[in-house]
This record gives C-alpha cells, structure tokens and sequence, in this order.
C-alpha cells in the first residue's frame, strides 16, 4: 500500500557548498533522506524524521564532499525515490 507519493527536488544541481532538497509529502509522515557516493556507500544523512504535509526545504553542506557524483536518496514507508547529484 503505496499511499504517499512524494516529489522530490535538489537544488542547485551541480552544487557547490549547499544544497537544498525540497520535498513534498501528501501527508504527514516519517522520512529518511540519505546521501550515497559513486560507490554506493552511504556518507551522510541530510534528514530522518517526520516530515508534516506539503512542502519541506532541507539544507544540506555539500562544502565537505569531494568533486563528483553524488546520489540523494528519499525513503517514505519502504518505497525510494533517488536523485543524482553532481558536485562541482
């Protein structure tokens, strides 16, 4: 029972020093928002939590992470979504 679609920005993209990961929740809910390197390990968590209905902004400090790719994974209730980042 998928009921809590969600949709998911990142901006800007590429980054520099920040990023801000916006999302918007149908309902209120608990979130896990995680960051991935290239090889798929996990190196920081820019959120875990509950997220109330409509639009969050997170901040996030890109300033720390060396150049590349980067990915942003969204958890809501075991469905994923991802969103590739490029540090610059």
């Amino acid at each position: 029972a998928d009921n809590s679609a969600q949709l998911v920005s990142v901006y800007p993209n590429p980054a520099a020093d920040r990023v801000t990961v916006e999302i918007l929740a149908d309902n209120e809910d608990d979130y896990v928002v995680e960051i991935f390197n290239s090889l798929g390990a996990k190196i920081g968590t820019v959120y875990s939590g509950v997220l109330s209905q409509g639009t969050t902004k997170l901040d996030y400090s890109t300033a720390g992470l060396a150049k590349g790719v980067y990915v942003i994974k969204v958890g809501n209730q075991g469905a994923y979504q991802t969103i590739r980042l490029i540090k610059e």
